[in-house]
């Protein structure tokens, strides 16, 4: 009797194990919510909406972008933190999940234990500009500027991402400045134009008008590739300064999504990015397409709030409690 029960016990289990697989292998039999996090019409929203398009047409079923703006995105974190583990809500993720693990620690969720990454999918372009009453054309022009007596550099900023990444720029560069916040990007490259403020960091296309119409001069690509919208304007690396960060764009779902479906989904995504048209269209939109695993994603939220965290703590940048 005893050996009839553990077999009964092992083939229930058995019968689980192979549902939950077989369930997987049919995904989605609807239509699937995509969370965005950015109001519409930014470059963010502009990103999702592709890979959106493509898993659509790769599943054959809708991928709905819900666009949830916010609270620095804790809004539709928090939405797709609370979803059922099922596939389908998925969300847009971004390095803001990692900025606030540390800026607001009282957020409904856990920005590790509570999403399920699912992998990338872009990495972004980003520039360094400068007012052009500065005179400076590069970083090394930025430093000696900095550098004169009684100078007092101000910087722009729209979002988290541009805080914590125009600080880790001026720990590189070797000298302080002063952060000007805005909310968003838009408001902060005016503040730049109009207000007499020195320089930004923000995304190319964020940037583009308004280097392109000569209102902001760009003095460096951030990393070790140019943009190729701009593609006379030097590297951070072949200036001399080295910048292995770079903003990117991912997929995640909630906490608790069977292996098997995140399987489903991170090979579907793969699928969907292998594809030229896909490919094109992103770089259209000043954005890299990159690839990880979720596992590889996993790893890179869990470093960027360690990394974040002591640029917040370093510069006393509010915490909101």
């Amino acid at each position: 009797m005893k050996i009839s029960a553990l077999f009964i016990a092992l083939f229930t289990v058995s019968l689980g194990v192979n549902a939950v697989a077989s369930e997987a292998s049919v995904f989605p039999k609807s239509a699937v919510r995509f969370l965005v996090p950015y109001p519409p019409g930014g470059s963010s929203d502009a990103v999702a909406r592709v890979i959106a398009k493509g898993l659509s047409e790769e599943w054959k079923q809708p991928v709905v972008i819900e666009n949830r703006p916010g609270a620095q995105t804790v809004i539709a974190m928090t939405s797709l933190a609370q979803a059922k583990p099922d596939g389908y809500t998925l969300g847009l993720i971004t390095p803001t999940l990692a900025v606030n693990a540390t800026l607001f620690p009282n957020a409904p969720y856990d920005a590790v234990k509570s999403f399920q990454p699912l992998g990338t999918f872009a990495q972004n372009y980003a520039v360094l500009a400068v007012n052009p009453k500065t005179g400076v054309n590069d970083i090394k022009g930025l430093q000696r500027y900095a550098g004169e007596e009684g100078r007092e550099v101000r910087f722009a900023a729209g979002h988290s991402i541009g805080v914590i990444n125009s600080y880790l720029l001026l720990k590189k560069m070797g000298f302080k400045a002063t952060l000007i916040p805005y909310n968003g990007s838009t408001p902060a490259i005016q503040g730049v134009i109009t207000s007499g403020l020195d320089f930004i960091y923000d995304s190319v296309v964020s940037m583009r008008p308004a280097i392109e119409s000569g209102k902001l001069t760009a003095i460096a690509s951030l990393g070790d590739v140019r943009s190729p919208s701009m593609p006379s304007v030097a590297t951070t690396d072949e200036q001399g300064l080295d910048w292995p960060y770079r903003s990117w764009s991912g997929l995640g779902g909630p906490a608790g999504m069977s292996p098997e479906l995140v399987s489903r989904i991170s090979e579907s995504l793969s699928r969907v990015l292998s594809s030229k048209d896909i490919q094109e269209q992103l770089k259209r939109l000043d954005v890299i397409p990159f690839e990880s695993s979720p596992e590889e994603l996993k790893k890179s939220i869990a470093a960027e709030i360690e990394l974040y965290r002591e640029v917040i703590m370093e510069n006393n940048i509010p915490i909101n409690k």
